[in-house]
């Protein structure tokens, strides 16, 4: 059984005087205990922890400190249950510690509850209970410290710690930490996967004996309070495929302030890259097309305008030709006394040379409705001013031939069943050009 304390029997120790000098040691000794007790209730009062007794389940003394805790006045508390501040979730199990320490059994003595204050907040406790006795009856006496502050404090950093890990091994990229050495201390399965490597070979290597160096200055930067980047090559080995990185570094500090070391955020781009350099070499060949499509198309330009040039310059050859050599010939013909037919044919054979001299306008104009060559010939007439019968003498044909072709040239104009002058109409395509 735990050895109990009786609070109502603090005495001093003194030794009888006999019969005469009992009433000197009673009132010496009476003066001792008052000022032991005075100095006892200012030690309990001004108390750092809330103390308590409490006795059949009720609180018989309370300090300052409880006052200060629960937020009820001390005549409140007096009148009170504990159980009506516990905490309703640890309620039983408080109780039945309560109820087995009264009966004598061997308890821990100090342990942690929850109880409501007069506003219904939460506050957690670290109980220190021991047996005593009060007004000689069992009763417990408690000494509490208020650790809310520190239990929300843990809570929060247990929150935060949980979060950290949460992120550390579910982030879409690889995540290691390393110390003031660049050792690795820890690092995430997609950091490991990276690398093809299981992880308790990744713990603990010093980074700073890795094969590419180039990633180096940026594991160094956290080292020196700042961050670091670098994107490019790395390889494991002389003989490993290259990857293609991107790795972002910041410095991590102790909760005293100093420097513990960095954490690096990796992303292999490698499959990234490769595209970059495919669409790269693409857009090169692409360009290397566009430029030899660029100069054959300034050579078939030169060609054209060259053809154009010769063209032009035919066609001024063939008018100049025909002016100076055809048409002198044609007016001494016609300026002969010759029959009519011959007079007709020079006269026929100037007016296709002035067609050729032209433009070819009119040539291509009349091909626009599909003329036979006939139909051209006879339209090339009528629109000159030549009648049916002139037509006719002057082509060796019949007059109902040329009627025949005249019908025919009037239905691809779209003259057929109206009255217009097909002469004009002629005339008219002409002047269009």
């Amino acid at each position: 059984m735990t050895e109990q304390i009786d609070l109502c029997h603090i005495s001093a120790g003194y030794k009888p005087a006999g019969d005469g000098g009992f009433m000197e040691t009673a009132k010496a000794g009476s003066k001792h205990v008052s000022k032991i007790g005075n100095l006892y209730e200012a030690l309990v009062e001004n108390a750092r922890e809330a103390m308590g007794i409490v006795q059949d389940g009720c609180l018989r003394f309370v300090n300052e400190k409880c006052l200060e805790i629960s937020g009820y006045s001390k005549d409140e508390l007096l009148t009170m249950s504990i159980e009506d501040i516990i905490h309703p979730d640890d309620r039983d199990w408080v109780m039945r510690r309560h109820r087995l320490r009264l009966e004598g059994k061997t308890m821990q003595n100090v342990y942690t509850h929850r109880i409501l204050d007069k506003h219904g907040g939460v506050r957690w406790l670290e109980i220190k209970a021991v047996p005593v006795q009060f007004e000689s009856r069992p009763a417990v006496m408690v000494c509490a410290f208020d650790t809310t502050e520190r239990k929300l404090t843990e809570d929060r950093l247990r929150e935060n710690e949980r979060r950290y890990r949460s992120l550390f091994y579910s982030a879409p990229s690889g995540v290691f930490y390393y110390d003031t050495d660049l050792k690795i201390i820890e690092a995430n399965e997609r950091f490991i996967n990276a690398f093809g490597r299981e992880g308790r070979n990744l713990i603990g290597l010093n980074l700073r004996r890795i094969y590419d160096r180039r990633i180096l200055p940026c594991l160094a930067m956290p080292l020196e309070g700042k961050e670091g980047a670098y994107e490019g090559g790395f390889r494991e080995s002389p003989d490993s495929e290259e990857m293609w990185l991107y790795i972002n570094t910041v410095p991590v500090y102790r909760s005293n302030g100093e420097q513990a070391g960095g954490i690096g955020i990796f992303s292999d781009m490698t499959v990234r890259r490769k595209t970059e350099l495919k669409l790269e070499e693409r857009e090169a060949q692409l360009r290397l097309k566009s430029l030899h499509l660029e100069e054959a198309n300034a050579t078939l330009q030169a060609i054209l305008r060259s053809s154009r040039d010769e063209l032009i310059n035919l066609q001024r050859d063939v008018i100049v030709n025909i002016e100076e050599m055809v048409f002198p010939l044609l007016k001494k013909i016609k300026s002969y006394r010759s029959p009519g037919r011959i007079a007709g044919y020079a006269e026929l054979v100037e007016m296709n040379l002035r067609d050729i001299t032209s433009p070819f306008l009119r040539n291509l104009t009349l091909s626009h409705f599909n003329f036979t060559h006939q139909e051209r010939q006879i339209a090339r007439l009528i629109r000159e001013g030549y009648k049916t019968e002139e037509i006719a003498e002057m082509l060796s044909m019949s007059r109902r031939s040329i009627e025949h072709h005249r019908y025919k040239i009037r239905i691809k104009l779209g003259l057929r069943h109206k009255k217009a002058n097909l002469r004009t109409k002629l005339m008219s395509l002409t002047e269009q050009h």
